[in-house]
């Protein structure tokens, strides 16, 4: 089955994949519009997925557009954390989610080019939470994050 089909793209462009739901081998077919010829050049990556403890800050690279970072880390009921994002190499900005154990948001923010905290609502469930941070436009670059209790 197609993932992209009858797609146009520009020179440059990233495309984003879902999570692909089967193992084994998949096949990329580049199709020219028009019957145009040249170099294609195509960079296959992962999302960066880190586990973050409190306390210990953790620097991400951002190497490809549209890559997105997830951290992951243990939360207890009425657990205060914090949350501080370094100013990011990137001169976007991005977004910034925090998602407890069954996925649903508890914070979903933004964040500039300069160094921020954020203190999410106390934590309602024992288990793994995930913060998500996405440069904008496609940015790439590098940021440290800190994860501390409060």
């Amino acid at each position: 089955a197609a993932i992209y089909d009858n797609l146009s793209a520009a020179p440059g462009t990233s495309l984003r994949l879902e999570s692909l739901v089967e193992g084994g081998t998949y096949k990329a077919l580049v199709v020219p519009k028009n019957a145009q010829t040249g170099p294609v050049q195509l960079v296959l990556w992962r999302d960066l997925d880190v586990p973050i403890a409190v306390g210990t800050p953790v620097s991400l690279t951002f190497a490809n557009p549209l890559q997105r970072a997830l951290l992951r880390f243990d939360g207890v009921p009425g657990q205060l954390v914090s949350i501080q994002l370094g100013s990011p190499t990137w001169s976007t900005g991005g977004s910034l989610g925090v998602f407890n154990v069954t996925g649903s948001a508890i914070l979903s923010t933004s964040f500039g080019t300069t160094a921020a905290v954020f203190n999410p609502p106390a934590l309602t469930q024992t288990g793994p939470h995930t913060m998500q941070i996405i440069p904008a436009s496609g940015a790439t670059g590098t940021v440290t994050v800190d994860l501390l209790n409060r």
